[in-house]
């Protein structure tokens, strides 16, 4: 009776044991679970709290997140459009070049930009840079790219004020030279 009883108390210590490792990584889990909620947290505000359009589309062109101002720019709300094919929006039929773009990302692995042209009549799309970066998985395969969209118009109006600007110095200048050439025979 004694070996049975000691098989016994040997087997409920080492189960003792294995309860107690059990709880501890059932601890350890709860931590990690609780750090990676606020790590979620934290990058959903930081997400949502970009000014400019973003939005993450898989090989499948499906939206997988998007954030409240390009949501918003769709006249939806986040939760509406997630999980839908981009293709079913407005924007896709009447940028086909954009969407050759992001396909080009998700192919290639690169970079890629599109800018809309100065005289672009869809709403959403007038005056728009659209940067395309491919999010690769562990193995280096293009599993999804980040779509961010930019407002360029003042951007374009600087550069047109720019442009007036040299045009204006260039003109003073040409004055400038043919005010000399005429003052020195008159000197």
């Amino acid at each position: 009776w004694l070996s049975v009883f000691c098989d016994q108390e040997a087997i409920a210590i080492e189960n003792a044991r294995l309860l107690d490792n059990l709880a501890s990584a059932y601890i350890n889990l709860a931590q990690n679970r609780e750090r990676i909620q606020q790590s979620h947290n934290t990058l959903q505000v930081l997400f949502d709290g970009i000014t400019d359009s973003l939005c993450i589309l898989d090989q499948n062109l499906t939206i997988m997140a998007l954030n409240q101002v390009e949501a918003a720019r769709q006249g939806y709300r986040p939760s509406d459009l997630g999980g839908k094919s981009c293709l079913s929006l407005d924007w896709a039929t009447a940028a086909p070049e954009l969407l050759d773009r992001i396909k080009e990302s998700f192919a290639t692995g690169r970079e890629t930009t599109w800018i809309s042209s100065e005289n672009e009549t869809d709403a959403y799309l007038k005056d728009r840079e659209f940067r395309i970066y491919p999010i690769r998985n562990r193995i280096a395969q293009i599993e999804q790219v980040v779509v961010f969209g930019q407002d360029v118009s003042e951007r374009r109006r600087w550069h047109a004020s720019l442009f007036r600007s040299a045009n204006l110095a260039a003109v003073g200048q040409l004055a400038g030279s043919v005010a000399h050439q005429i003052n020195n025979p008159l000197t």
